[in-house]
């Protein structure tokens, strides 16, 4: 960890010595830029954050502005990618800033869609459409036509997720229009494709299937097997959808092919969860178990996934200090034969350098200060989804709907089944990440709680009630929040009732927080510390707490109380957070 430690502080000193060294270099600037774009690519954003700043840092010094901008703009996307929105925010800014300040419509316009992206993503659709429109009309104006279309095709989007499918086949064809002018072939197959996905979406699958099949077939010529897997898995819906379920079962085993052959772990757990929902709707008891599995099973491949990335991120940092290492020692023979000629600038850049040192080196402390505590969070947050997604409650979920399999009820299984399969991917998304909306927490909770009664056989409701308030769609809160202490109203509180549990969820707004109440009336936590001979404490519940003493600087953010003596029975436990705004984060 030192030797780590003083790596990272030997490249901040040689990112700040790179200006004395990089004179005449410039080309070095490009290569520095690439090398990010290629961690980029490979999925190592850490690495790439350092190397764009390597390349930020270069060409401030050669004052090439535009660059500066659009090394600005790669920066705040990693950020988007991460779900960082704070600082991707703000380098978007910076990045508007610099390419405003030489008047680069080019990459203001570009920045402006990237900034579209990251509000698409937010599902905040109308700022989305803000900053779309003004990239639009800058294309417009300088005649861009090929990122015009990108542009029109991310407006489409933008329309069909707010369900307006007229107004979004519109803007389709204008971008299809630019693009085959273009003859751009893999651009040509995405617009096809999104069409289709609104006809789709319109229940018209006979013409999504029509688009699909276009989008497949430019795919096939340009051997892009990523696109190809995702066309066959859409044709296969579609199929599913019409009820031809034979047909959809032959499209997504193909699609699982090239899926496995070019091991997209992600396209292939979407590959096994349709199939298996497409077997359940065939009454193939046996292939739906043993795709189930294999959906279930998938889901551990991305946990190994990561920790092999994190292998190679780490080795990549290493050889990037080098390359770093080498530029710097190469720069350092030109930086030589200048010194004699150049006693005066050198004084001022030492003490420059003495100035800034002292500078980074504190940002530096707390920035190091600011990845342990995130890391914990992570650490938490694996944690946390490993307590979530433990095998008792996946096979007892896993035989509630089994038994509707049984007795040949195949709507309650599907639907059984879709709520599991939504839960366990919300799980897996979400747990990346420090923040979601609030709407998004209520819906993981929802399928979670549907799936208790179906466990334990209805013997219990649930009520949720939002205060008016609250922004169900911009306020957010951690992921997974409430899930660990409804499950313990459940494992502790209700398991002993056989009718008449009841579950209230109410949220507050209060001046500057949000009180989350949940009140059971099972058989109230003092009674059941008593009758636990281990005095049994959630380890979901301590590491929750953990977490929201670490995101909200250790404030008291947890009481529970035990309503045993005034109503006969329950447990209420009482969450006061924060309120954190989507557009703030």
């Amino acid at each position: 960890m030192i030797k780590h430690v003083n790596l990272i502080v030997y490249i901040f000193c040689g990112l700040l010595l790179y200006p004395l060294l990089a004179v005449g270099n410039k080309a070095n600037c490009d290569s520095i830029f690439k090398s990010a774009q290629e961690l980029i690519r490979h999925g190592y954003n850490d690495s790439a954050q350092v190397t764009l700043d390597i390349a930020l840092n270069c060409y401030n010094y050669n004052n090439n502005i535009s660059k500066c901008g659009e090394t600005l703009n790669q920066k705040a996307i990693v950020y988007r990618n991460c779900g960082d929105y704070t600082n991707a925010l703000h380098y978007f800014q910076l990045a508007i800033d610099k390419h405003l300040s030489i008047n680069n419509e080019e990459g203001v316009a570009q920045t402006y869609n990237s900034l579209g992206i990251l509000y698409m993503d937010w599902r905040d659709y109308d700022q989305a459409l803000y900053y779309y429109k003004k990239s639009k009309n800058i294309y417009t104006s300088i005649n861009i036509d090929i990122k015009l279309a990108d542009v029109l095709n991310n407006i489409g989007l933008v329309y069909k997720y707010q369900q307006d499918y007229i107004t979004a086949i519109e803007y389709f064809y204008q971008s299809l229009e630019i693009r085959a002018i273009s003859g751009d072939k893999s651009k040509i197959a995405v617009s096809f494709h999104n069409i289709g996905t609104v006809y789709n979406a319109q229940q018209n699958y006979q013409k999504a299937i029509d688009y699909y099949l276009k989008a497949y077939d430019i795919r096939k010529g340009l051997d892009n097997k990523k696109d190809i897997a995702v066309s066959l898995n859409a044709i296969g819906n579609a199929y599913m959808n019409l009820g031809n379920y034979q047909l959809a079962d032959i499209y997504y085993k193909d699609g699982l092919n090239i899926a496995k052959e070019i091991q997209c772990v992600q396209m292939i757990i979407t590959l096994y969860e349709n199939m298996t929902i497409n077997y359940s709707a065939l009454g193939k008891n046996l292939k739906f178990r043993e795709y189930f599995d294999l959906y279930i099973g998938y889901y551990d491949s991305i946990y190994n996934l990561d920790k092999h990335r994190q292998i190679a991120e780490l080795q990549t940092i290493y050889e990037t200090e080098k390359k770093q290492q080498e530029i710097i020692n190469l720069n350092n023979e030109l930086a030589i034969k200048n010194l004699e000629s150049r006693n005066n600038r050198i004084i001022l850049g030492f003490l420059s350098f003495i100035i800034v040192f002292v500078i980074v080196f504190a940002i530096f402390w707390h920035r190091n200060t600011k990845l342990k505590s995130e890391l914990r969070i992570k650490n938490l947050n694996q944690r946390l989804l490993q307590l979530q997604m433990n095998p008792h409650f996946i096979f007892n979920s896993l035989n509630a709907i089994e038994e509707y399999i049984l007795k040949e009820e195949p709507i309650k299984a599907s639907s059984y089944l879709a709520n599991f399969a939504k839960l366990m991917r919300s799980i897996l998304d979400f747990s990346r990440i420090n923040f979601i909306t609030i709407n998004e927490e209520l819906e993981i909770l929802e399928y979670y709680l549907k799936l208790q009664q179906l466990r334990f056989e209805n013997s219990f409701n649930y009520y949720i009630e939002c205060d008016n308030e609250i922004d169900t769609d911009s306020m957010c809160i951690p992921p997974m929040l409430l899930q660990p202490f409804v499950e313990n109203s459940i494992e502790h509180g209700l398991r002993k009732k056989q009718t008449d549990g009841i579950i209230d969820i109410k949220l507050i707004k209060e001046t500057d927080n949000i009180k989350i109440i949940i009140t059971d009336n099972g058989i109230g936590i003092n009674h059941t510390t008593k009758n636990n001979v281990n005095n049994h404490k959630s380890k979901a519940i301590t590491i929750t707490n953990e977490r929201l003493n670490l995101l909200f600087k250790h404030e008291k953010t947890i009481s529970t109380i035990d309503l045993s003596e005034p109503i006969n029975g329950g447990t209420q436990v009482i969450i006061a957070i924060p309120i954190f705004n989507s557009t703030k984060m």
